[in-house]
């Protein structure tokens, strides 16, 4: 794989995270969730916001060196 596709590659796993992210964060905006239920949600929100950052780098990395 070159260096193109594979930044393509890494923008399209970026781009998957923040759908992955708003379904794991739904819990925590319902009004009867509770401290425990938005805390773990949260959590699965940045995790996967970090992940797409950390791919949005390596696309950055493939293209620019």
């Amino acid at each position: 794989m070159d260096r193109i596709e594979e930044a393509r590659v890494k923008i399209v796993q970026a781009m998957e995270c923040p759908e992955g992210a708003l379904a794991d964060g739904l819990p925590a905006q319902s009004p009867h969730s509770g401290q425990e239920e938005i805390k773990l949600a949260i959590g699965k929100f940045k995790a996967k916001i970090e992940i797409a950052l950390a791919r949005v780098a390596e696309a950055e990395v493939s293209i620019f060196g």
